[in-house]
């Protein structure tokens, strides 16, 4: 399982980090790695340690704002994300993550612009992040069409994206289309179990 196969990766990296703690690079991997596995404090540290050994790199700011937005710490997730975008002003999961952030604390339509501007430009990694936001800020905006065209468009891409087939479900139910709605949850439960 790719949780295990992290688990084993962050098994060898803590040795690794043991002799060599000041290694950017393989800190950054333990961070994303502890990321993948739920460890968002651990994450949270390890960011700050990327930030001490190279302060003016946006990546410390952009993992520890993830961080911190995992770990419901949304008002400091925004500081965090606001100085990775402003070090960083190409950096689509900056933005991406800052949306995100904003619709956490009921600034849907603050958002909006954000995911805009991701989706404005080249397909990316973070392209899906900013389009499955974009339709929470849509539904948070009561704009549920749009966010239904929008979560449509995440589960074209990720047929088994269950966040995706859980908010498209709940505009269906704003719509009134309790088939679809039901269609949708019920999926949804199947891939998350």
């Amino acid at each position: 399982s790719v949780a295990g196969n992290a688990e084993e990766a962050l098994k060898l990296l803590d040795h690794y980090l043991e002799v060599k703690p000041d290694d950017f690079e393989a800190r950054q991997l333990h961070t994303v790695l502890c990321g993948e596995v739920g460890r968002y404090d651990r994450m949270a540290s390890d960011a700050d340690y990327l930030l001490a050994l190279r302060g003016q790199a946006p990546n410390g700011f952009l993992w520890r704002g993830l961080a911190r937005l995992l770990l419901d710490q949304v008002e400091r997730s925004l500081e965090d994300l606001s100085q990775a975008s402003a070090m960083d002003q190409g950096s689509a999961w900056a933005k991406a993550l800052r949306g995100l952030a904003l619709v956490q604390v009921g600034r849907a339509l603050e958002a909006l612009p954000y995911f805009e501007e991701v989706l404005s430009g080249a397909p990316g990694p973070g392209s899906i992040v900013a389009r499955l936001g974009r339709a929470m800020a849509n539904a948070a905006a009561g704009r549920p069409q749009d966010a239904v065209a929008d979560a449509t468009e995440v589960i074209r891409v990720e047929p088994d994206n269950a966040d995706a087939l859980t908010i498209r479900g709940d505009c269906y139910l704003v719509l009134d289309d309790f088939a679809a709605a039901a269609s949708d949850f019920q999926r949804a439960m199947n891939i998350a179990g």
